[in-house]
């Protein structure tokens, strides 16, 4: 009996230990960085849509099912311009589907399953400070790994008009772009693009002391609604 109780206490401990366990997809690139969909805006405009920013993530990033209440992402450490996550209103999805280094660019034609929104958080205009990083909390979503890769959206609004000039902020990039992660995006007033450029993202699953640059979620009560009508590009 004693013997089966510390066999399930070890089993329990070990699952408790898997749950709170982050993963962290890419390994930071010192020579590069990207501003999209974060840290600057292109299309011209600071009214309505700015960018449509999909990612995947292979799911062999993943050593199993995460309970997701958190994403991070992280500046450039060569490339930090004012170091600034600019003003706007940031709708996040989420959903299974895509293919590492081959996304299309109709990106709704990616998902297999979702797109499931997470919620929409807001950076003031004038942004906020993303040197430390930039977090986004205050929601829940489960991701199988089993399932497929895992899609990550971002649908930008009434973004400050920042554009991508040198002085702008920038995030950091995976070295591994390409075999774990790759990108597409739609910009209004350009058109639409894939390629093999992917912020290093953390999904961490315990909770999050807000921070300066936290970007914690707003309508969150519409968690796990799945196909769920967007603002996107004609195409």
């Amino acid at each position: 009996m004693k013997t089966l109780l510390k066999i399930t206490l070890m089993a329990f401990l070990l699952s408790a230990s898997l749950l709170f366990a982050d993963v962290t997809v890419g390994t930071i690139d010192p020579n590069a960085g990207n501003c999209y969909p974060f840290s600057c805006n292109d299309s011209g405009t600071s009214v309505g849509q700015s960018i449509d920013y999909l990612q995947v993530f292979s799911s062999s990033a993943f050593p199993g099912t995460i309970t997701v209440t958190n994403m991070e992402w992280y500046i450039a450490p060569n490339f930090q311009g004012t170091g600034l996550a600019i003003g706007g209103s940031y709708t996040f999805y989420w959903g299974y589907g895509g293919v590492v280094g081959a996304l299309n660019t109709n990106l709704g034609a990616n998902y297999t399953s979702g797109p499931n929104l997470i919620g929409t958080g807001v950076i003031p205009v004038g942004g906020i400070d993303e040197t430390g990083g930039l977090t986004l909390s205050g929601f829940s979503f489960t991701y199988d790994p089993t399932q497929g890769n895992l899609l990550v959206e971002v649908v930008v609004n009434n973004q400050d008009n920042v554009p991508n000039n040198g002085a702008n902020a920038y995030n950091a990039v995976m070295v591994e772009s390409g075999t774990l992660s790759s990108r597409a995006y739609c910009l209004t007033n350009f058109s639409c693009f894939a390629d093999n450029t992917a912020l290093v993202t953390t999904f961490s699953t315990g909770p999050t002391i807000p921070e300066p640059g936290t970007l914690m979620m707003f309508g969150s009560g519409l968690l796990g609604l799945a196909g769920v009508a967007r603002r996107k590009f004609m195409r």
